[in-house]
């Protein structure tokens, strides 16, 4: 067993852990899939970021989630006009807008912000790429992070009051 450096590597190892699957329990077998399924996961972590969803996609997720329907959507966007054109990107999310839609449906701010991610968006994130692969859609709409680092939840809340104040 070795780190995973290559494509190949990292193929080999996904084969290795395929055959591994079925391992009993405290076995030697067992803790190769450990130790193969951990070094794999590194390896895509660094191979495969996944960015943060642009604010649009992230209210659709939220609306799929929760059952939402546009009209739904007025109690946070404002009229049904606002509603369409901020779903098809027409118009950008004010800050009453950005307010209401954290607040009343806990949409991570720097999401609808386009910052960096803090650690509490971060399960969303991964919740939100997972529906895209389950509903097979493209994952390549994430917009990449600027940073690879997530500032802490600190920051972003500062972030989010500070755009709240300006």
């Amino acid at each position: 067993m070795k780190i995973i450096k290559t494509e190949a590597d990292y193929e080999a190892a996904l084969e290795r852990i395929e055959k591994l699957m079925d391992a009993a329990p405290g076995t030697p077998e067992e803790d190769e899939l450990d130790v193969l399924a951990l070094l794999a996961e590194t390896y895509e972590k660094n191979q495969y970021p996944i960015g943060m969803p642009e604010p649009v996609e992230a209210i659709l997720f939220f609306m799929d989630q929760k059952g939402l329907t546009n009209a739904d959507m007025v109690t946070y966007l404002g009229s049904p006009s606002k509603v369409s054109e901020v779903l098809n990107g027409k118009r950008g999310l004010s800050k009453t807008m950005i307010k209401n839609l954290v607040e009343g449906l806990g949409i991570p701010a720097e999401i609808l912000l386009e910052v960096s991610p803090s650690v509490s968006a971060l399960g969303y994130v991964s919740a939100f790429h997972e529906y895209l692969v389950s509903a097979k859609q493209d994952v390549d709409h994430f917009v990449p992070c600027a940073e690879q680092v997530c500032r802490s939840t600190y920051d972003a809340k500062a972030d989010y009051a500070n755009a709240m104040a300006a």
